[in-house]
């Protein structure tokens, strides 16, 4: 028999125990509440223009029904505030060149290739260049996890606990500057296309290609 489905609505608004099994009791109580958002009940928030439901189904996988364009998109960043916090702020981060705060100076070395690359930068330039929908529909995703980060209060996943911080809140630039580095990691063929040119720089093209065969022309 299937479990039933877990149903959410956003509503617009105007000492006898061992230590050891104790602490396990503790982590377990722990990690159910401090972990998990609740994917049940009603919820009012602000910057919806008319009701939301998001139902979960066996697997957890959430589905939207919103009565607009924007409403949906709202709620997709609220979703994703909630299912995967640490995700999104370790996105922000990494765009904007602040990991080594959270982890330590060993992730500083990528947090200078991010300032040099200048996501950040590269995204307002994206947004200047958008047509209204379309920053209607960024603003509204914006607008989503910022209020799924609200709803989690002080419910927070266990890392921010640990690390002792709380969600750094979005702006419209920041899942474009997450775009332009997704695209960096997806390039690694840079690495590959330098060492070609050095190679045919001192050994010219043709010994350079028996060294290193490559479909591109150089």
């Amino acid at each position: 028999m299937r479990p039933a489905i877990k149903k959410f609505v956003l509503i617009p608004l105007a000492a006898v125990a061992a230590p050891a099994l104790l602490a396990a009791l503790a982590a377990l109580v722990y990690f159910k509440t401090a972990y998990f958002p609740d994917w049940t009940g009603e919820l009012r928030v602000k910057g919806v223009h008319g009701d939301i439901t998001i139902l979960r189904d066996e697997y957890g996988i959430p589905h939207i029904f919103a009565q607009s364009a924007r409403d949906a998109f709202f709620a997709q960043g609220f979703v994703q505030a909630r299912d995967r916090t640490l995700q999104l702020e370790l996105y922000k981060r990494f765009t904007a060149g602040r990991v080594a705060e959270l982890v330590g100076k060993d992730m500083l070395p990528l947090d200078k290739l991010s300032r040099l690359l200048d996501y950040r930068g590269q995204a307002e330039e994206i947004y200047r260049n958008l047509d209204p929908r379309a920053r209607e529909i960024m603003r509204a995703y914006v607008d989503g996890i910022n209020a799924g980060y609200e709803s989690l209060g002080s419910n927070l996943p266990a890392e921010f606990r640990a690390f002792g911080i709380t969600p750094t809140p979005w702006d419209v630039y920041d899942p474009l500057a997450f775009s332009r580095q997704a695209t960096w990691n997806n390039s690694k063929d840079y690495q590959t296309e330098y060492l070609l040119m050095r190679l045919a720089e001192e050994l010219g093209t043709a010994r350079a290609l028996e060294l290193a065969p490559y479909s591109a022309p150089l």
